[in-house]
């Protein structure tokens, strides 16, 4: 945390030309593991941005953007109390809320001349001299839980995250990009599981400079990549370059290290290289915000044992405007070297992901999401025997439907099927079998009560898991007060039997503020009490201090 501390200290002068601010945005759908957005770079958002996701006005979610095109951008779930749905707003971390009162779905796409919503004009922002931009945030948050029992356990936990964006530096299309975490946990009583007392997590997710002309022919990102123009990359310290073709057409390459993530710095392992090729067509009709892109890359890693992985990856997008859209992601894995022959096959479809989503009538959509997974084996498992090495393969289809009306009440429907291969149904013996696990959930809320200014919703859950099933049931209500500050009270149930036959209940119920702070600061408070079996019991406070830039 002090190394943290130190290398905030050194970016506050930068900080200190800052401004914030930036248009809402919503979740336009989502896969399991990826969420899409219906705004991009047009609406000031960028790949590596912190986003939190509000329902109701409560924050729900928290994402990171993986890809941004001008008027759309995917980002990959970091946490999730709730599940993220189609028109779930979004914000940057740090941002005031958006109006309690949701927006109808934007379809129109910013001019590109046209700075986004709630931001100056760009020449109104920074002395002509100097057209920097600072943008990001960073969050400090302490958790503290006890179980209130006479053998009492507890834990602490302190986070200090720091997310930064320098802009046009000097005027010139490169940027800096800045993302790290320090997490301290200690803990007391009696540990299970060979937990620690006490413990660290420090993170260096991106320290990188980006080259990047937004009608240049060639863009150049070097350092810890955390980001990059397609999601099957992952991590990488080194570097990535693009050469734009023109007429839509990129081609790419990428060499460097396997980064480690265990500590704030740069170490490195084995080497990662690989090329790709980018189609993305720019159409003049932005009106009808047809949009499509296809990408195909293929990565090769390796460490001190030889090749950890080798594997192509496609990803395309197609959408029609304001009636539909479609999304596939998929890695086929190559097996050769030494995996030729642990694998079964000499390819593996290791992941594959489809979603669908389309507009019934002018206020409801629907969405359709297909995904299959199957673990490859890489270098830390060559020599791990194949009875302990989980390679089965698991698919879900998972369907939605929801209302979207900016008034009244808006009903949501979702429903879910996953199949694994081999699923447990007796942890004690060791049994396997195939298994099916299923979902249905229905909710009701209301934006905005006439005459009270609350909003409310209520959601209720069935599910079936391979260790458990059950039934969840939620409610909250939330008002928006003046200059942004934002208060709200949840309860929740949660009765579920667990693979041991164990009947387990447990209760909750969450108060929440959002303050709106002098200079760019921002503070938010949350206690719980949790009501159950005496293991789950307990109570739960956090406090959390943020700055923007």
């Amino acid at each position: 945390m002090k190394r943290f501390l130190f290398v905030l200290l050194l970016l506050f002068p930068i900080a200190a030309q800052a401004q914030s601010g930036s248009a809402p945005f919503s979740v336009r759908y989502r896969t399991p593991d990826t969420i899409y957005l219906d705004s991009g770079k047009g609406s000031g958002i960028d790949v590596g941005d912190r986003l939190e996701v509000l329902r109701d006005g409560n924050v729900i979610a928290t994402i990171e953007v993986i890809f941004a095109a001008d008027s759309s951008a995917s980002a990959k779930v970091l946490t999730e109390r709730q599940p993220v749905q189609t028109g779930d707003r979004v914000r940057l971390v740090g941002d005031a809320a958006p109006p309690t009162q949701p927006e109808a779905p934007r379809m129109e796409t910013p001019e590109p001349s046209r700075a986004p919503s709630g931001e100056q004009p760009y020449e109104n922002t920074r002395s002509r001299l100097s057209r920097t931009r600072v943008t990001g945030a960073v969050t400090f948050d302490w958790e503290s839980f006890s179980n209130g029992a006479d053998e009492e356990r507890s834990f602490d936990r302190t986070v200090g995250r720091l997310n930064l964006r320098v802009r046009d530096i000097a005027g010139t299309p490169l940027q800096l990009r800045l993302r790290a975490r320090s997490l301290e946990i200690s803990r007391e009583g009696e540990l299970d599981n060979g937990l620690l007392s006490s413990e660290s997590r420090d993170r260096l997710y991106e320290a990188a400079l980006i080259y990047d002309e937004p009608d240049g022919r060639f863009a150049v990102r070097a350092g810890r990549l955390g980001t990059s123009p397609f999601i099957g990359l992952g991590y990488l310290d080194g570097v990535l370059a693009e050469a734009r073709l023109g007429a839509g057409f990129a081609v790419g390459g990428l060499y460097g290290r396997r980064p480690d993530l265990e500590e704030l710095g740069f170490r490195s392992t084995g080497q990662k290289l690989g090329a790709f090729v980018r189609f993305e067509p720019r159409t003049e009709a932005r009106e009808s915000e047809r949009d499509m892109g296809l990408l195909l890359a293929g990565i090769r890693e390796e460490g001190d044992l030889g090749i950890s992985r080798e594997y192509v990856t496609v990803e395309s997008r197609f959408d029609s405007g304001s009636r539909w859209s479609f999304f596939q992601h998929a890695e086929v894995d190559l097996n050769t070297d030494w995996r030729e022959q642990r694998a079964d096959n000499q390819t593996t479809l290791s992941t594959l992901s489809l979603t669908a989503l389309g507009r019934l009538t002018s206020r409801s959509r629907l969405a359709v999401t297909y995904d299959r997974f199957e673990r490859y084996f890489t270098e830390e498992d060559r020599i791990q025997p194949d009875e302990l090495f989980d390679r089965l393969w698991r698919q879900g289809l998972r369907v939605s439907w929801q209302t979207e009306r900016s008034e009244g009440l808006n009903i949501s429907f979702q429903g879910g099927l996953r199949r694994r291969e081999e699923g447990i149904i007796d942890p004690r013996l060791g049994l396997l079998e195939a298994r099916e696990t299923y979902s249905l959930g229905f909710g009701v809320h209301h934006p905005r009560l006439p005459g009270l200014g609350l909003s409310i919703g209520t959601n209720v859950l069935g599910f079936t898991s391979d260790s458990a099933e059950g039934l969840l049931v939620t409610a909250r209500a939330g008002r928006r007060l003046s200059a942004g500050h934002e208060i709200s009270v949840s309860l929740g149930g949660n009765a579920y039997r667990t693979a041991f036959e164990e009947e387990r209940t447990l209760a909750w119920g969450r108060a929440a503020l959002w303050l709106e702070l002098p200079l760019d600061l921002f503070g938010q408070a949350e206690i719980e009490i949790l009501r159950g079996d005496e293991d789950l019991q307990g109570q739960r406070l956090r406090l959390g201090l943020g700055y923007r830039f």
